[in-house]
Protein backbone atom coordinates (compact mmCIF):
# COMPACT_ATOMS: atom_id res chain seq x y z
CA UNK A 1 0.00 0.00 0.00
CA UNK A 2 2.80 2.42 0.86
CA UNK A 3 4.49 1.81 -2.51
CA UNK A 4 1.21 2.54 -4.27
CA UNK A 5 0.57 5.77 -2.31
CA UNK A 6 4.09 7.07 -2.89
CA UNK A 7 4.03 6.24 -6.59
CA UNK A 8 0.64 7.86 -7.21
CA UNK A 9 1.56 10.91 -5.10
CA UNK A 10 4.61 11.52 -7.28
CA UNK A 11 2.84 10.73 -10.57
CA UNK A 12 -0.53 12.48 -10.56
CA UNK A 13 -1.17 12.81 -14.29
CA UNK A 14 -4.29 11.05 -15.58
CA UNK A 15 -2.68 10.77 -19.00
CA UNK A 16 0.54 9.08 -18.03
CA UNK A 17 1.71 5.69 -19.24
CA UNK A 18 2.36 3.69 -16.06
CA UNK A 19 3.72 0.16 -16.25
CA UNK A 20 6.24 -2.26 -14.82
CA UNK A 21 8.74 -4.61 -16.36
CA UNK A 22 11.59 -6.96 -15.56
CA UNK A 23 15.29 -6.13 -15.60
CA UNK A 24 16.11 -7.57 -19.02
CA UNK A 25 13.19 -5.88 -20.77
CA UNK A 26 13.68 -2.60 -18.91
CA UNK A 27 17.39 -2.50 -19.72
CA UNK A 28 17.54 -3.75 -23.30
CA UNK A 29 14.10 -3.35 -24.93
CA UNK A 30 12.40 -0.35 -23.35
CA UNK A 31 14.97 2.48 -23.85
CA UNK A 32 15.04 2.65 -27.69
CA UNK A 33 11.25 2.33 -27.92
CA UNK A 34 10.68 4.89 -25.17
CA UNK A 35 13.04 7.29 -26.94
CA UNK A 36 11.05 7.01 -30.16
CA UNK A 37 7.76 7.36 -28.31
CA UNK A 38 8.89 10.51 -26.50
CA UNK A 39 10.07 12.02 -29.77
CA UNK A 40 6.57 11.58 -31.18
CA UNK A 41 4.64 12.38 -28.00
CA UNK A 42 6.94 14.62 -25.93
CA UNK A 43 4.25 15.85 -23.53
CA UNK A 44 3.00 12.40 -22.54
CA UNK A 45 4.47 11.39 -19.17
CA UNK A 46 5.83 7.84 -18.95
CA UNK A 47 6.63 6.24 -15.61
CA UNK A 48 7.80 2.67 -15.31
CA UNK A 49 9.22 0.43 -12.61
CA UNK A 50 11.95 -2.13 -13.25
CA UNK A 51 12.12 -5.00 -10.78
CA UNK A 52 12.00 -8.77 -10.42
CA UNK A 53 8.92 -10.53 -11.78
CA UNK A 54 7.30 -11.32 -8.39
CA UNK A 55 7.44 -7.63 -7.46
CA UNK A 56 6.05 -6.52 -10.82
CA UNK A 57 3.19 -9.01 -10.45
CA UNK A 58 2.40 -7.68 -6.99
CA UNK A 59 2.39 -4.07 -8.23
CA UNK A 60 0.01 -5.03 -11.05
CA UNK A 61 -2.27 -6.80 -8.61
CA UNK A 62 -2.32 -3.75 -6.33
CA UNK A 63 -3.00 -1.36 -9.26
CA UNK A 64 0.24 0.52 -8.70
CA UNK A 65 0.88 -0.06 -12.41
CA UNK A 66 -1.68 -0.41 -15.18
CA UNK A 67 0.07 -3.07 -17.21
CA UNK A 68 3.25 -5.13 -17.21
CA UNK A 69 5.69 -6.17 -19.91
CA UNK A 70 7.11 -9.50 -18.78
CA UNK A 71 8.45 -12.89 -19.88
CA UNK A 72 6.18 -15.93 -19.92
CA UNK A 73 5.27 -17.17 -16.46
CA UNK A 74 2.77 -19.94 -15.73
CA UNK A 75 1.36 -18.25 -12.63
CA UNK A 76 0.52 -15.16 -14.69
CA UNK A 77 -0.68 -17.01 -17.79
CA UNK A 78 -3.00 -19.21 -15.70
CA UNK A 79 -4.50 -16.28 -13.77
CA UNK A 80 -7.99 -15.71 -15.16
CA UNK A 81 -8.04 -12.10 -13.94
CA UNK A 82 -5.26 -11.18 -16.40
CA UNK A 83 -5.19 -10.79 -20.15
CA UNK A 84 -1.83 -11.79 -21.59
CA UNK A 85 -0.94 -10.67 -25.12
CA UNK A 86 2.21 -12.23 -26.57
CA UNK A 87 4.19 -9.77 -28.69
CA UNK A 88 7.72 -11.14 -29.10
CA UNK A 89 9.70 -14.38 -29.18
CA UNK A 90 12.92 -13.90 -27.24
CA UNK A 91 15.76 -16.18 -28.32
CA UNK A 92 18.34 -17.39 -25.79
CA UNK A 93 21.84 -18.42 -26.85
CA UNK A 94 24.92 -19.87 -25.23
CA UNK A 95 27.56 -17.20 -24.55
CA UNK A 96 31.27 -17.95 -24.14
CA UNK A 97 34.59 -16.10 -24.10
CA UNK A 98 35.85 -15.79 -27.70
CA UNK A 99 38.55 -18.45 -27.26
CA UNK A 100 36.48 -20.94 -25.27
CA UNK A 101 36.77 -24.63 -26.32
CA UNK A 102 33.06 -24.72 -27.29
CA UNK A 103 33.65 -22.02 -29.92
CA UNK A 104 35.98 -24.42 -31.74
CA UNK A 105 33.34 -27.13 -32.26
CA UNK A 106 31.36 -27.49 -35.48
CA UNK A 107 28.26 -28.42 -33.49
CA UNK A 108 27.38 -27.72 -29.85
CA UNK A 109 24.73 -29.72 -28.01
CA UNK A 110 22.95 -28.67 -24.85
CA UNK A 111 24.60 -31.44 -22.81
CA UNK A 112 28.02 -29.96 -23.64
CA UNK A 113 27.53 -27.14 -21.13
CA UNK A 114 27.70 -29.62 -18.24
CA UNK A 115 31.48 -29.79 -18.59
CA UNK A 116 32.11 -26.11 -17.84
CA UNK A 117 31.59 -23.51 -15.13
CA UNK A 118 28.14 -21.98 -15.60
CA UNK A 119 27.14 -18.46 -14.52
CA UNK A 120 23.54 -18.07 -13.41
CA UNK A 121 21.50 -15.11 -12.18
CA UNK A 122 19.88 -14.72 -8.76
CA UNK A 123 16.86 -16.65 -7.48
CA UNK A 124 14.19 -14.02 -8.25
CA UNK A 125 15.36 -13.51 -11.83
CA UNK A 126 13.01 -14.39 -14.70
CA UNK A 127 16.12 -15.28 -16.71
CA UNK A 128 17.09 -17.85 -14.08
CA UNK A 129 13.56 -19.29 -14.14
CA UNK A 130 13.70 -19.79 -17.90
CA UNK A 131 17.20 -21.27 -17.88
CA UNK A 132 16.24 -23.61 -15.05
CA UNK A 133 13.19 -24.75 -16.98
CA UNK A 134 15.30 -25.51 -20.06
CA UNK A 135 17.85 -27.46 -18.02
CA UNK A 136 15.17 -29.49 -16.25
CA UNK A 137 13.29 -30.31 -19.44
CA UNK A 138 16.48 -31.58 -21.06
CA UNK A 139 17.78 -33.43 -17.98
CA UNK A 140 20.88 -31.23 -17.80
CA UNK A 141 22.64 -31.25 -14.43
CA UNK A 142 25.13 -28.50 -13.70
CA UNK A 143 27.71 -29.31 -11.04
CA UNK A 144 29.86 -26.19 -11.25
CA UNK A 145 27.87 -22.94 -11.06
CA UNK A 146 28.54 -19.39 -9.93
CA UNK A 147 25.59 -17.29 -8.80
CA UNK A 148 25.68 -13.80 -10.25
CA UNK A 149 23.46 -10.82 -9.47
CA UNK A 150 22.11 -9.94 -12.92
CA UNK A 151 22.63 -10.07 -16.69
CA UNK A 152 25.27 -7.35 -16.58
CA UNK A 153 27.45 -9.23 -14.09
CA UNK A 154 26.97 -12.49 -16.01
CA UNK A 155 28.18 -10.87 -19.22
CA UNK A 156 31.24 -9.43 -17.56
CA UNK A 157 31.92 -12.74 -15.89
CA UNK A 158 31.92 -14.42 -19.30
CA UNK A 159 34.07 -11.67 -20.80
CA UNK A 160 36.57 -12.24 -17.98
CA UNK A 161 36.67 -16.02 -18.50
CA UNK A 162 34.76 -16.98 -15.35
CA UNK A 163 32.51 -19.34 -17.29
CA UNK A 164 29.69 -19.66 -19.80
CA UNK A 165 25.99 -18.88 -19.62
CA UNK A 166 22.64 -18.73 -21.41
CA UNK A 167 21.26 -15.25 -22.09
CA UNK A 168 18.87 -13.49 -24.41
CA UNK A 169 20.40 -12.75 -27.80
CA UNK A 170 19.11 -9.18 -27.45
CA UNK A 171 21.20 -8.66 -24.30
CA UNK A 172 24.54 -9.60 -25.86
CA UNK A 173 24.41 -8.37 -29.47
CA UNK A 174 26.47 -5.24 -28.82
CA UNK A 175 29.05 -7.13 -26.76
CA UNK A 176 29.40 -9.71 -29.50
CA UNK A 177 29.83 -7.01 -32.14
CA UNK A 178 32.78 -5.71 -30.09
CA UNK A 179 34.31 -9.21 -30.10
CA UNK A 180 34.42 -9.59 -26.31
CA UNK A 181 32.20 -12.68 -26.25
CA UNK A 182 30.70 -15.16 -28.68
CA UNK A 183 27.18 -16.56 -28.97
CA UNK A 184 26.39 -20.11 -30.04
CA UNK A 185 23.10 -21.73 -31.07
CA UNK A 186 22.64 -25.34 -30.05
CA UNK A 187 22.35 -28.09 -32.63
CA UNK A 188 19.67 -29.94 -30.68
CA UNK A 189 17.66 -27.19 -28.97
CA UNK A 190 16.01 -23.89 -29.85
CA UNK A 191 15.68 -21.73 -26.75
CA UNK A 192 12.71 -19.40 -27.17
CA UNK A 193 10.60 -17.68 -24.53
CA UNK A 194 7.62 -15.47 -25.25
CA UNK A 195 7.26 -11.96 -23.89
CA UNK A 196 3.84 -10.64 -22.93
CA UNK A 197 1.95 -7.46 -22.26
CA UNK A 198 -0.18 -8.29 -19.21
CA UNK A 199 -3.07 -6.32 -17.75
CA UNK A 200 -6.17 -6.89 -15.69
CA UNK A 201 -9.25 -7.95 -17.65
CA UNK A 202 -11.16 -5.00 -16.17
CA UNK A 203 -8.56 -2.43 -17.24
CA UNK A 204 -9.46 0.03 -19.99
CA UNK A 205 -6.44 1.47 -21.76
CA UNK A 206 -6.12 5.22 -22.09
CA UNK A 207 -5.31 6.66 -25.50
CA UNK A 208 -1.74 7.30 -24.33
CA UNK A 209 -1.27 3.72 -23.14
CA UNK A 210 -2.66 2.37 -26.40
CA UNK A 211 -0.25 4.53 -28.41
CA UNK A 212 2.71 3.38 -26.32
CA UNK A 213 1.80 -0.30 -26.64
CA UNK A 214 1.31 0.09 -30.39
CA UNK A 215 4.77 1.66 -30.62
CA UNK A 216 6.23 -1.15 -28.52
CA UNK A 217 4.69 -3.95 -30.57
CA UNK A 218 5.60 -2.38 -33.91
CA UNK A 219 9.26 -2.20 -32.92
Amino acid sequence: LLKRELFIKNNKSNHEVRFGTTNFIGTYLIPPILSKFKNEYPTTPVNFIVNFLPTITQLLEEDVINFAIVPANNNILNNSSYICDAFLEDEFVLICPPNHPLTKLDEVHLKDIQDYTFLISCDQSATRDFVGQILNENNIHLTNTINMDNIYTIKHGVINNLGISLLSKSAIEKDESFGVLKSIRFKDAELIRKLYIVYKAKHTFSEEEALFIKQFIQN
